[in-house]
């Protein structure tokens, strides 16, 4: 039997032997080839937390890993490194507060993690729970640069005027106040108004990250208030008549001469002088002294100062 078509059988042996070293021999030159044609970078990524207990803070972890992408050069080099392509993050699902050593996943979003492969440097980082403490503060407002000249803020209205900061009760200690920070270009031309995030600042006015505020954000109004502006003006007596004939005046003086005018800076840009209400000279045979009120435009001021002496000075015989 084994006689029986020996020939066929010894070529088939030999084929199939053949065979057996091209496959091998096609598969390490397949692997060469793909060796040489893979390309790696590495990305710098935030690393996030994933499945920690509600009842637990992380005050300890590195805020960023090293991922290194390997595979095409073209679908490498396609990355951006953003968090929708590539992230990294530890699981801490089931931890109590404590210190522990944790591997880091490395994760490539589509279409890259069906091409490529990710790495991340180091593959296990230390981290440190405590336990979630909190406090409630009310908040305030700080702001950036100065009102518009002439303005003033009035006092803010907040809405809600209190938050709540979580963390550990070493981070919670260091915060002084509960602010919402408002930038020049949010201050309009009456009014500040709008949601804005509120921070969390040390007794120094730096901020401190990492810790949950509740809420996020709070509803600011606040008006610009308009400040008068201030200018001295002289005082002009409003003299009025003629004393008789040959009585004349020789001299007129005023107590105080000049006055602080306090109004708008427009109503103010052009007024140097403030008149008095008119004094009547006719029938006057000799000096006397009057108290005259001043004559101020509507929107302006002198306070302190409602009416001012004038001394006329009368010479001659009648």
């Amino acid at each position: 039997m084994i006689r029986q078509n020996f020939g066929y059988k010894l070529l088939a042996l030999i084929a199939s032997i053949f065979l057996w070293f091209y496959v091998n021999n096609f598969q390490a030159t397949s692997d060469i080839q793909n060796h040489k044609n893979s390309f790696s970078k590495v990305f710098t990524v935030p690393l996030r937390v994933r499945g920690i207990s509600p009842d637990c803070v992380v005050t300890s972890m590195p805020k960023t890993v090293n991922v290194t992408v390997e595979g095409h050069a073209e679908d490498v080099n396609a990355m951006s490194g953003d968090e929708n392509e590539i992230s990294a993050r530890v699981s801490l699902r089931g931890y109590s507060p404590g210190q522990y050593t944790v591997r880091v996943i490395a994760r490539l979003a589509e279409p890259f993690a069906g091409v490529l492969r990710a790495k991340s440097d180091p593959v296990m980082v230390n981290v440190t729970l405590a336990d979630k403490a909190y406090k409630e503060m009310k908040l305030d407002a700080s702001f950036e640069g100065t009102p518009p000249e002439g303005y003033r803020f009035a006092p803010p209205v907040i809405s809600p005027d209190r938050a709540t900061v979580y963390g550990s009760k070493q981070s919670l200690n260091a915060v002084s106040a509960l602010v919402m920070s408002v930038s020049p270009s949010k201050i309009g031309e009456k009014e500040i108004t709008g949601d804005f995030p509120i921070l969390a600042m040390d007794k120094n006015g730096k901020e401190i990250k990492g810790l949950e505020i509740v809420p996020r954000q709070a509803h600011l109004n606040m008006a610009l208030l308009e400040v008068p502006s201030k200018k001295l003006a002289y005082v002009i007596p409003n003299v009025q008549g003629q004393p008789t004939i040959p009585l004349r005046v020789v001299g007129i003086d005023t107590q105080p001469r000049t006055v602080a005018l306090v109004g708008r800076a427009a109503s103010l840009e052009n007024l140097d002088n403030v008149e008095t209400e008119a004094i009547q000279l006719s029938g006057r045979k000799q000096t006397f002294t009057q108290q005259v009120k001043l004559l101020t435009p509507p929107g302006v001021d002198t306070p302190g100062v409602k009416t001012v002496a004038v001394t006329v000075r009368i010479a001659g015989s009648p």
